[in-house]
């Protein structure tokens, strides 16, 4: 099955430093196959946001490899995904215990085909309506 994800994190200073309550920003969307919403959340956070984690855990911080491969697994980060009723709704939180993640997850809408569109376009065309 094909969800979307959208994929939060908290936002929590003001230009300058200053602290101010807690706020969502939308970190990315994105669309993936999975088997459940879980694998979704999981493969959703891997594609928007553990691959960059990663390469700034190696260059950056080079933190050991078990710790670069954790953040583009998964199927290791499927686990640690805690279902979060939130205001966002019914989501999931991953937290590395630096940072947390929150993922909404829906079932992919699919657009029409061109296909469909142009075959409805030409029916139109031959059968007009009677208005």
């Amino acid at each position: 099955m094909t969800y979307t994800c959208a994929i939060w994190n908290h936002d929590c200073t003001f230009p300058g430093g200053t602290a101010r309550p807690s706020c969502l920003t939308l970190v990315a969307t994105t669309r993936v196959k999975a088997n459940s919403s879980r694998a979704a959340a999981a493969k959703g956070y891997v594609r928007c946001v553990g691959r960059r984690r990663a390469r700034l855990l190696q260059e950056v911080l080079h933190a050991p490899a078990a710790l670069i491969r954790q953040e583009t697994d998964w199927r290791a980060i499927a686990p640690s995904l805690m279902r979060s009723p939130d205001r966002l709704g019914d989501c999931y939180c991953f937290d590395n215990l630096v940072e947390a993640w929150y993922i909404t997850v829906q079932p992919a809408r699919h657009a029409p085909s061109r296909r469909s569109l142009s075959s409805r376009l030409w029916h139109s065309l031959r059968h007009p309506s009677p208005n």
